[in-house]
């Protein structure tokens, strides 16, 4: 039996609220709910999705992704609750990645 533990987690703060992104040794997807970055952490959901390795950007626009997987990535836009996505929308295989991490970078030209 694998102990209950929380791997590679990631956070994200929208609309003054912190979301803690998770996954366990079972390979479940979790998101969680705060209103400051330590805690404490309430309404706990799972996602629909399997793996490990996620992360989580929110665009310029406010529209967050959701990333995951080790060895192969997906990608899916999620909802406005940030707990939830449609699988139909999921886009496979994005290459080889682990640990997807991604920034918005500014670069003004002159």
């Amino acid at each position: 039996m694998k102990p209950p533990l929380l791997f590679a987690p990631d956070a994200v703060h929208k609309d003054g609220k912190y979301y803690l992104y998770f996954c366990m040794p079972d390979d479940s997807e979790g998101v969680t709910l705060a209103d400051n970055p330590t805690g404490l952490f309430y309404d706990p959901g799972q996602l629909p999705c399997g793996g490990i390795d996620q992360a989580v950007f929110i665009d310029e626009d406010g529209q967050a992704y959701f990333y995951w997987g080790q060895l192969f990535s997906h990608r899916v836009k999620l909802n406005d609750d940030l707990f939830s996505f449609d699988r139909e929308a999921i886009v496979d295989d994005l290459g080889t990645l682990e640990a997807d991490a991604l920034e918005i970078l500014s670069i003004t030209l002159h």
